[in-house]
């Protein structure tokens, strides 16, 4: 009898310990006045508004979210010990915009594992993360982030560690006088990851800007960029061979020159796997501007045809280009689009391998980096070229002229 009491004794504290640490969210009571144990699971069926103000969550909780609740508008700071969370339980709607930027920022704020689900979430304004080892991911590509106007959808920050995107449709608006990159990887990131993602409209599938490294690009499929016809003239630049804007990833350099070290200011270590990129890329599939160690495999590009000189002035006249300066574009013979399906300035240890290239202008072409300095260390085997046209320049197929070091081998070219 006195052993059964004292289990009953224990199991009635085992009892009272597991029920002190779950605690059940009024809808009446503000978050921050209800929230304020540490370790405990906090159960919430209602929808709270923060009112633009910020939730603090105790240290080593627990979120479980049931029916409709929600937490939305303001700013939720802390970290979750769920494995992941559902961007609906921060505010996150498939039927309005309002608060779906916000909810996957503090769905990242607060857990390291994000879920978008199987619905289409239109952006308000671009989803902007300074992320920390962090996966943003759907359930499929059928979990679409979109836009209405041209901007970015994903605002990766400057400094950013440790991301992995992955099955998640970007819908993009590409305009012809403004760029908007579907995703755009700030400065010196690293280990930035885009997996099995679609890219569609914009003017640029995903740029990762200045000495980013350790990125990759792996499975993806890249259509509907939108081309910026004479975009160097427009701004008063002297390159208005091919405009701007088309592309599908970027490896991009530092911008102002004067600032540039002396070595490569690109991306160090990147790799692009896997990808589709469809016709409608009208400049490059890659541009992969003063780089190291970069690879190049087992991607599908699918060129676009060369643009005519009406198709090409037509689109000029609507970027507010004066006559002089296109007659000046004329006089310099820019009227006929000229880019290869891989163009590179200067870089270094470059592995171009195994892709499949149908139609276009030209495959890889390139050009020196911004101190004149040549790239070297490029192997380019394997590649199967397949219809692709040479512009009026006389460009080859496989422009070698920008890189010292180039070996060839296994190429299969067919006219």
């Amino acid at each position: 009898m006195k052993s059964n009491g004292l289990l009953f004794i224990l199991l009635f504290l085992v009892t009272s310990v597991a029920a002190a640490k779950t605690v059940v969210l009024s809808p009446d009571v503000p978050l921050q006045k209800q929230m304020t144990q540490p370790n405990v699971t906090y159960v919430l069926s209602s929808r709270h508004d923060l009112g633009g103000k910020t939730l603090a969550l105790p240290a080593n909780c627990k979120l479980s979210v049931t029916n409709d609740g929600c937490i939305c508008n303001g700013k939720v700071t802390g970290t979750l010990k769920n494995k992941q969370v559902d961007i609906r339980w921060f505010g996150a709607s498939a039927s309005d915009a309002k608060y779906n930027a916000e909810a996957i920022e503090n769905a990242a704020r607060v857990c390291s594992q994000v879920v978008i689900p199987s619905e289409t979430y239109v952006l308000s304004r671009s989803v902007r993360l300074q992320t920390q080892n962090l996966t943003l991911r759907g359930e499929g590509t059928s979990s679409q982030l979109k836009v209405l106007s041209p901007m970015r959808v994903l605002d990766v920050l400057p400094q950013s560690v440790g991301l992995v995107v992955k099955g998640i449709s970007f819908q993009g608006v590409g305009s012809k006088k403004e760029g908007s990159y579907l995703i755009y990887v700030g400065n010196n990131a690293a280990r930035i990851k885009v997996l099995d993602c679609v890219f569609d409209g914009g003017t640029g599938g995903v740029l990762f800007d200045y000495e980013c490294k350790y990125v990759e690009v792996t499975d993806c499929t890249f259509r509907n960029m939108v081309y910026i016809p004479g975009a160097g003239m427009a701004a008063g630049g002297n390159h208005a061979a091919g405009g701007a804007g088309s592309y599908g990833v970027v490896f991009q350099q530092r911008h102002d020159s004067s600032s540039m070290p002396g070595g490569r200011d690109g991306i160090t270590y990147g790799k692009i796997s896997g990808c589709l990129f469809e016709s409608t890329i009208v400049r490059h599939a890659i541009y992969v501007q003063s780089s190291h160690h970069i690879q190049i495999v087992k991607n599908t590009i699918y060129g676009t045809p060369e643009m005519n000189d009406s198709q090409l002035m037509s689109d000029l006249l609507q970027t507010g280009l004066s006559d002089a300066q296109i007659r000046q574009m004329d006089e310099r013979k820019h009227m006929t689009i000229a880019d290869g399906s891989l163009n590179f300035r200067g870089s270094d240890d470059v592995l171009i391998k195994n892709n499949k290239v149908y139609s276009g202008i030209g495959f890889i072409r390139g050009t020196t980096d911004r101190l004149g300095k040549k790239g070297r260390g490029f192997v380019v085997k394997g590649n199967y070229i397949e219809h692709v046209k040479m512009p009026k320049t006389g460009m080859k197929v496989i422009d070698t002229s920008f890189a010292d070091g180039v070996t060839l081998s296994n190429n299969v070219i067919v006219p």
